[in-house]
């Protein structure tokens, strides 16, 4: 069977999704050995009636030998009528088809965009943009409006689904390489969102004489305590964001070389407020927030990395809102819409608090989850890369979900016995970011960026944890870090608020990417574990407690030694290089000698017993030059589990190589990143 949108008319500008579903045949009459092979099933789609077009990656959002279909946008022809066909054969070869009929709604007639004036100053001229001849029945037609300052390479959203085809507001200056043109196009849509094709207008909007450097900035702030004071006091929600996108294209140019940084920021500040208040008010139409956050974006950039702490906060918290307030309109949000905000969020990432970078990196998971919410399986990946920060967003049949994941340098390889089941729709989220959004901790220091992934089955956070084959995730070596450098995975715990390593095994991959084998996913990063060094053993001629250092009850994590080694590996080790039994029942033994030093060897194991008022430092060294120590405060302890009244405890607390001249002296150091036991 195939579900599909259910309407009379459908609109050609949007994405048609078609979800094709097959069931097995009754297995009467089959063979046993064939009944299995009834519930394995291949697609194909195809047009069996319409006007033709190739099925293949320019027209499609999906395989045409997917499950389901996805058309992309535009492509279908206005007025039109389709019959699609799904034909599934399952493992026998028996095949089985259906039909799926679509209507496509008729666009408006492409007309003109006309200006007037057709020249003037920027941030400070009028302009009327009238669309005449766009005829379309579907009333009541509405009139979309985009800029462009580099003769049509790249437009920025000014007006969106404006309920009258006439628009006036000002423009941002023209650029001089381009004789100060702007590129205006203009799209009408109708009742069912059916676009006409776009028309374009070119006008000339100069600087005011003499508006460079920080007589730019003062020409934009003028303009913002006019013009968009005006606009904000009309209570036009639709002025106020064209007055400001316009403002914020003007900054971005003045706040380049203009050594007013200042300036630039009370001005993108005073942008800020009136953009919050405006949309805080009301009802915001999805094409308004995109141009709120496009002039977020650029206000952001304007200011650049050295903006205050101050200003930060305001923009973040300006988009945040506007994030929720996206979401509650039910529309979803749209890529475009996506990419605006990340642009915002990423360049303030670097530079501010670790709080306010947490948040910012909240705010990106957030987006990353809503621009791929609507996705269907098997349909192309969304993917946004801005300012240093790239999100992925992917969806696949649970039985589909393998093999490798990514988005530019940050990613995911499966292991191949990774499984999800057979059942539920799994989305895949990867968010990358150059910038470390979580601070160093005493328990671990990043060296890179964040790799973060997430799994969602049926809408709903997948927990991914304890895997029996580790998933290999991939980080980009970013901020000087190298391979040479770095001696640990970490992913950070949001519970506790620090860096872990548990379930983590970093391996070298190249000198570009850091490769993380981990039984489980959340946020990654390259670094360093930070782990107490051992008690360090008191020299024979010194007397009291040993020195400082921390001994094996040590504050960090107690589930590994030195380096994030696990404790039960370092057990391993020992017993695998001669009877550890012997050993524990050796160095019990000689804990009974007060005041007494001794070495014994049993084979090539080693035992070194030191004690000094009361406290007893055990060393085992093994073959390889690798020492096991611990100390043990004689007035606590306890008896051992074997029974001996008495008492004795042996404990291995962490594994370091032994002092290069092999002296009885241990070493007080961790290792070399580079070491491993």
């Amino acid at each position: 069977s195939i579900s599909g949108p259910v309407v009379t008319s459908f609109s050609p500008s949007s994405r048609l999704i078609l979800l094709g579903t097959a069931t097995p045949r009754p297995s009467s009459g089959v063979a046993s050995n064939l009944v299995p092979l009834l519930n394995i099933f291949t697609y194909q789609w195809s047009i069996e009636s319409g006007t033709q077009f190739a099925l293949d990656s320019t027209t499609l959002r999906t395989s045409p030998t997917a499950r389901n279909l996805v058309v992309r946008e535009n492509v279908l022809s206005p007025g039109s009528s389709y019959t699609f066909k799904l034909t599934a054969t399952d493992g026998t070869g028996v095949e089985s088809s259906t039909t799926f009929d679509v209507t496509t709604n008729t666009r408006p007639t492409t007309g003109v965009i006309a200006a007037s004036p057709t020249n003037g100053t920027g941030a400070s001229t009028k302009f009327t943009f009238t669309a005449t001849g766009f005829v379309d029945p579907d009333a009541p037609l509405s009139l979309s409006l985009e800029i462009s300052r580099d003769g049509g390479n790249s437009y920025t959203t000014i007006l969106t689904d404006y309920t009258s085809l006439s628009y006036t507001t000002i423009l941002p200056f023209g650029k001089q390489d381009e004789d100060f043109n702007i590129t205006v196009r203009g799209r009408v849509k109708d009742l069912y969102g059916a676009s006409s094709l776009p028309a374009t207008v070119v006008v000339q909007a100069f600087r005011p004489a003499n508006a460079s450097g920080a007589a730019l900035v003062e020409a934009v702030k003028n303009a913002a305590e006019s013009t968009l004071e005006q606009a904000r006091q009309s209570g036009d929600v639709t002025e106020v964001v064209s007055v400001a996108s316009a403002l914020g294209e003007m900054l971005t140019d003045a706040g380049s070389g203009s050594g007013s940084s200042g300036e630039v920021e009370n001005v993108a500040s005073n942008i800020v407020d009136t953009l919050d208040a405006a949309l805080s008010s009301g009802a915001v139409t999805e094409g308004a927030q995109q141009a709120a956050a496009e002039t977020a974006a650029n206000v952001i950039e304007a200011t650049g990395s050295g903006s205050s702490q101050e200003f930060k906060e305001k923009a973040a918290s300006f988009i945040s809102n506007l994030i929720d307030k996206t979401l509650g309109s039910g529309n979803g949000m749209s890529t475009d819409t996506g990419t605006a905000f990340v642009r915002g969020l990423a360049a303030m990432m670097s530079g501010g608090s670790s709080d306010l970078a947490q948040d910012l990196f909240a705010n990106v998971k957030s987006i990353r989850n809503q621009t791929s919410a609507n996705l269907v399986p098997g349909e192309d990946p969304v993917t946004i890369q801005a300012n240093g920060v790239s999100t992925y967003g992917a969806a696949a049949e649970a039985e589909d979900v393998q093999g490798n994941y990514s988005v530019g340098e940050y990613g995911m390889s499966l292991p191949t016995s990774f499984s999800l089941g057979t059942s539920g729709v799994i989305t895949v989220e990867i968010i990358g970011a150059e910038s470390q959004p979580y601070p160093e901790t005493d328990e671990g220091s990043p060296s890179t960026g964040v790799t973060s992934i997430t799994f969602y089955k049926d809408g709903v956070e997948y927990d991914i944890s304890n895997h029996s084959d580790p998933l290999t995730i991939f980080i980009p070596l970013t901020n000087g870090a190298s391979n040479t450098t770095l001696s640990s995975c970490l992913f950070w715990d949001e519970t506790e608020k620090t860096w872990r390593g548990e379930g983590c095994t970093y391996q070298l991959f190249n000198e570009y990417l850091a490769a993380c084998m981990c039984t489980h996913l959340t946020d990654f990063a390259g670094g360093t574990l930070v782990t107490p060094a051992p008690t360090p053993a008191p020299s024979p001629s010194s007397s009291g407690s040993s020195s400082s250092g921390s001994g094996s009850s040590s504050s960090g994590d107690p589930g590994t030694g030195t380096g994030g080694v696990p404790l039960v590996m370092i057990i391993a080790i020992v017993a695998s290089v001669a009877g550890v039994l012997i050993i524990v029942g050796s160095v019990v033994g000689v804990l009974k000698a007060k005041k007494k030093k001794k070495s014994m060897s049993r084979g090539a194991i080693k035992v070194r017993v030191e004690n000094q008022n009361e406290r007893d430092v055990v060393a085992v060294q093994a073959p390889g030059d690798f020492v096991a120590s611990t100390a043990i405060d004689g007035g606590s302890r306890p008896a051992s589990s074997a029974g001996n009244s008495e008492g004795g405890v042996a404990v291995v607390a962490s594994i370091e190589p032994m002092a290069a001249d092999g002296g009885s002296s241990m070493p007080s150091s961790r290792p070399s990143s580079s070491g491993k036991p």
